[in-house]
């Protein structure tokens, strides 16, 4: 498989990432109704800072992308999703629990 470098050049996978190719579960994946194909990756370097590659992806990547399929869409989750899950909590739960402590202080001290 040859990819296209920012200079242009048509240069094989295997010089610019490291991959191995693995059969998998044998399904078609959907996702509100749609096939869903899941790219997991880990950072080679982790000095730099995946929400930036993902900021990357969206800006340079994905508009080619969808110029040529317009029906294809990206979802960017994984630790976005999970952390956009635990703000949604604890928007829920931290006002029961001050509520709790400020009941708990006031029992303690009789006010």
């Amino acid at each position: 498989m040859r990819v296209v470098s920012k200079a242009g050049q048509r240069v094989p996978l295997s010089e610019i990432a490291d991959y191995t190719i693995d059969r998998g579960v044998i399904s078609i994946n959907h996702l509100d109704g749609k096939r869903e194909v899941q790219v997991f990756a880990d950072l080679k370097n982790p000095k730099e800072s995946a929400s930036d590659i993902v900021d990357d992806i969206r800006e340079t990547v994905m508009p080619d992308l969808q110029s040529r399929y317009p029906s294809v869409s990206a979802l960017y989750e994984g630790q976005n999703r999970e952390a956009a899950k635990v703000q949604n909590s604890a928007k829920k739960v931290f006002p029961i629990i001050l509520f709790i402590i400020y009941v708990v202080i006031a029992f303690t001290f009789r006010s």
